[in-house]
């Protein structure tokens, strides 16, 4: 099973992101549908590495992300990068 990161957007602009656990990106989008407003529409998807999958909180996944809790955990995953490097 795969970690996907599904963004969205309203009214044009980034609303926040859906965390969930999935077989394939169509279920995928079929489990974060149910988690993003009606006015908001699909924008892209990303399927999270293991490794950075396996940082996300428990707390996150299968819920909307605000930009502002989505930015913190890009940050979070930009630290792991770096760490790599």
């Amino acid at each position: 099973m795969s970690r996907y990161w599904l963004a969205y957007k309203q009214e044009g602009r980034f609303a926040g992101v859906v965390i969930v656990d999935a077989h394939s990106l169509p279920g995928a989008r079929k489990r974060a549908s149910s988690k993003a407003g009606q006015k908001m529409r699909f924008a892209s998807y990303t399927e999270l590495l293991v490794e950075l999958a396996e940082l996300v909180p428990t707390r996150a996944i299968g819920r909307m992300l605000s930009p502002t809790e989505a930015a913190k955990l890009i940050r979070r995953f930009e630290r792991w990068i770096s760490g790599r490097l």
